[in-house]
């Protein structure tokens, strides 16, 4: 929710488009990557972190991956195992989508890790019918 309010402004919005966060790759985490910065209880200790080889990765894409994960279906629960249901960012989005730069995110391919070229609208624009209003809402806006 916060971030949504702060994407409202053209600076911290511009930011977020342009933010790269290290990464560690790992195939056997779902998500096959551990994002170090964001240390909680259960992480890796920081004194392993120095021999790890991370890779700086945009931010954007993780949190489309994140707001597409943790959508519940028709009230299953998630199997992925996150805390919060993000619908909030989805007027994230919204507000980046206000940017050109935003905009061209949102509408051009991109590959991670060698994987096929996938669009950002693409992954969110199934929550138009979400029973969430502000899910649907966000993602609506976004298209707008």
């Amino acid at each position: 929710m916060i971030l949504s309010n702060l994407t409202m402004f053209p600076q911290p919005c511009a930011n977020l488009i342009t933010l790269e966060i290290p990464i560690v790759r790992d195939e056997k985490l779902s998500p096959p990557y551990y994002a170090h910065y964001s240390r909680s209880g259960t992480s890796i200790p920081p004194d392993t972190l120095s021999s790890i080889d991370t890779v700086n990765c945009r931010a954007l894409p993780l949190l489309i991956e994140a707001f597409a994960d943790s959508a519940k279906v028709d009230g299953q629960e998630k199997a992925n195992g996150r805390k919060g249901d993000l619908h909030f960012l989805a007027s994230v989005f919204a507000n980046v989508s206000a940017s050109n730069a935003g905009r061209l995110f949102l509408l051009s391919p991109h590959a991670e890790a060698g994987a096929t070229p996938e669009y950002p609208l693409a992954r969110i624009v199934v929550f138009t019918e979400h029973k969430d209003t502000i899910r649907r809402g966000g993602v609506v806006s976004t298209l707008k």
